[in-house]
């Protein structure tokens, strides 16, 4: 099933960013799909979500928007979120730590970035993605996602007197991890 994305749908993509979802919802503004795959049910409303696989099979619909319900129908389907994982959690300042991500897109640049404002809302054009965090910065050179889509970055974790919060994300061009709050300790 090929949909091509439209003026239209930029409402979906300013609905996407607004909510933090990690997919796209498309509109139908001729109906052609919503008649090829609607659940007949004369109480629901339109517009209705529906999760529609590779193969036009209906695995998910809701005439009642829950974004959360859609979520874990698609990361079932795709293997699960692009997610972020640390080690050791809290992070020892000078001492090594691994910054581990999953189930990205394969052979894709990836993007390890660290914010000590906290979260937020920060747009990178480059990768159309909106970070979840304030002021964030590149905490190491990209590193492309093996086949399977996953990257590590290890290194020595810097140094800090006191213990201090931070905010740690990925990105890979249009997605974005999990974020992980910690605190690196002296």
């Amino acid at each position: 099933m090929i949909f091509e994305i439209t003026r239209e749908m930029s409402y979906s993509l300013e609905f996407q960013t607004t909510f933090g979802m990690r997919f796209v919802g498309l509109e139908d503004p001729s109906g052609a799909q919503y008649s090829t795959y609607r659940v007949p049910d004369p109480l629901a409303p339109y517009p209705q979500d529906y999760v529609i696989d590779a193969d036009g099979v209906v695995r998910y619909w809701s005439r009642e928007y829950d974004p959360q319900h859609v979520t874990q129908v698609i990361d079932q389907l795709t293997g699960g979120p692009y997610e972020l994982e640390i080690d050791p959690d809290p992070l020892v300042g000078g001492q090594q730590g691994s910054f581990a991500v999953e189930r990205g897109t394969p052979n894709q640049a990836s993007y390890l970035v660290y914010s000590l404002a906290g979260p937020g809302s920060t747009y990178v054009p480059q990768l159309d993605v909106t970070l979840g965090l304030a002021s964030p910065v590149l905490a190491a050179p990209p590193l492309d996602a093996d086949q399977d889509g996953a990257a590590t970055w290890i290194g020595i974790v810097p140094g800090t007197a006191n213990t201090l919060p931070v905010w740690l994300q990925s990105a890979q061009f249009g997605r974005v991890s999990n974020i992980v709050a910690t605190e690196v300790v002296p």
